[in-house]
């Protein structure tokens, strides 16, 4: 049995092993040759809810939490002075931890430009665009919203990078 490992196991806790074999694949492969897998993952994940894993609960116990914070705001800041004047949405730049940059620019192609070269942007919300409940501005926001990544993977360079992306397809 190793640290943090009990005998209390149920069957109610998931293996998840074999989860992460598409993470260590982005490491060799990239994000775009695992994306497959990826939503295979996603997808059986809500087929079954159960207990968080001993592998999962030792994973997220290894990383530095204030690091990941530090550096995601960090990268927000430089993303906002990058893009904040062509956003439609007033964002304050002091975030906690922001997961995405949230760029609103009606633009269209410019998502499908963004993923041509390879920085991924998923369309959240697309249920809205067909609802016959949904108003103006939410399918405005599901249709033009840009989740840009600015995660703890990137350094100053890459943010610049994405930034540059971004405005050649404006």
């Amino acid at each position: 049995m190793f640290a943090g490992q009990t005998d209390r196991q149920t069957d109610r806790q998931t293996e998840s092993a074999y989860r992460y074999l598409h993470l260590f694949e982005v490491i060799e492969k990239g994000t775009n040759a695992v994306y497959s897998q990826h939503l295979a993952n996603e997808e059986s994940l809500e087929e079954d809810y159960r207990a968080m894993s001993d592998l999962t609960r030792m994973v997220l116990a290894s990383f530095d939490y204030n690091k990941i914070r530090a550096k995601r705001a960090n990268n927000f800041k430089q993303m906002h002075e990058l893009l904040g004047k062509y956003n439609e949405l007033i964002l304050d730049d002091q975030t906690e931890t922001p997961m995405v940059y949230p760029f609103l620019c009606k633009k269209d192609g410019l998502r499908q430009h963004l993923i041509g070269n390879r920085v991924y942007v998923p369309q959240w919300w697309k249920h809205v665009t067909d609802s016959p409940i949904s108003n103006d501005w939410e399918r405005h926001v599901s249709t033009y919203l840009l989740p840009i990544p600015i995660d703890q993977r990137y350094d100053t360079v890459d943010i610049s990078d994405i930034a540059k992306i971004v405005k050649e397809g404006l």
